[in-house]
């Protein structure tokens, strides 16, 4: 396959797994409510409770032993507080996230085409199923992640991984063919 491929199907992947995750973020975790959100006034009294020197909890990932789960930043300063970074730092990683994954997929496909692009997606998606459960129901089982969250988030690694592949699949298919035709005219 030409290096082409893999830089044209890692971008068109980027895309889809970008659009794909914003769709799920900011669309099916708000509509089912997969992390409630605390209102103002009680998100205010937890925080000033938990700024308190009887308390004082530092920042970072806390678990307690009845089900509590916190993470605390006290960072003021315009950052996000679940990353510590920017929203635009915070889209960045993610963008690079999604070239991640989708130059690894660009190669998956490749490695396990089948014989039809909706044959493709769907061994992609098995993959991601495995990938997704092996991550988020963990976080279920040990660490009390709802079970709306882990749905959701499983939901968004299989649907994005299976549209992935499915872009990608129809790309090979198309590099394929160039090749095939190059080939045969040479």
């Amino acid at each position: 396959m030409p290096p082409k491929y893999y830089v044209c199907g890692t971008a068109a992947t980027t895309f889809t797994l970008y659009i794909w995750g914003a769709a799920m973020h900011l669309g099916v975790h708000t509509a089912v409510q997969a992390i409630p959100v605390l209102n103002e006034a009680v998100e205010t009294q937890v925080i000033t409770t938990l700024q308190e020197p009887a308390v004082a909890i530092p920042d970072g990932i806390h678990m307690g032993g009845r089900g509590l789960f916190l993470i605390v930043s006290t960072l003021d300063d315009g950052t996000d507080t679940f990353s510590g970074l920017s929203f635009p730092g915070t889209l960045t990683a993610q963008l690079l996230v999604c070239i991640l994954v989708g130059c690894l997929l660009s190669i998956i496909v490749l490695r396990i085409r089948a014989h039809s692009i909706l044959g493709t997606g769907a061994n992609v998606a098995l993959i991601a199923l495995a990938a997704a459960s092996f991550t988020c129901l963990p976080q279920w089982c040990w660490y009390g992640f709802g079970p709306k969250f882990t749905a959701v988030n499983m939901l968004d690694i299989v649907g994005g991984w299976f549209f992935s592949a499915l872009v990608l699949a129809w790309m090979a298919q198309r590099f394929d063919t160039r090749s095939t035709d190059e080939t045969s005219t040479s």
